[in-house]
């Protein structure tokens, strides 16, 4: 695949599942569901998944959030391709409710830091958050 620089988690939480959210992934992207859990497009791959780490803390801290998605940009995918597909898959995930956070090593460069902005979780739960 890709530098694993580029590749991203995001950890996911609201009312959706797994399928609901496989298909907003790639509504988002211009990809498709290739089989449950599994989504592609041109020039990434993504995989979402139930958090292993789900209900064994907080459930304010995104750590234990009960899904996440693992975004992987292909070899040849530029930096900016990669920080605009996860910026887009943010804002998605953000405008239809669901509250998401990223891990990434390029998080400054995503809205809202990735969904962490001056110690606050951003996403329909706290709109207040500047970008």
């Amino acid at each position: 695949m890709t530098d694993t620089t580029d590749f991203a988690k995001i950890f996911v939480t609201g009312r959706t599942t797994r399928g609901e959210l496989s298909e907003l992934v790639a509504r988002a992207l211009d990809g498709e569901v290739a089989s449950p859990g599994s989504v592609a497009g041109p020039g990434w791959e993504a995989d979402v998944l139930p958090n292993p780490d789900a209900g064994h803390g907080p459930e304010d801290d995104f750590l234990f959030w009960p899904l996440l998605i693992e975004y992987y940009p292909a070899e040849d995918a530029t930096r900016q391709t990669t920080v605009g597909n996860v910026s887009r898959l943010l804002l998605a995930l953000w405008n239809s409710g669901l509250r998401a956070c990223a891990a990434a090593d390029y998080e400054d460069e995503l809205p809202h830091h990735g969904g962490w902005h001056a110690g606050r979780y951003t996403g329909p739960a706290n709109q207040s958050a500047d970008p």
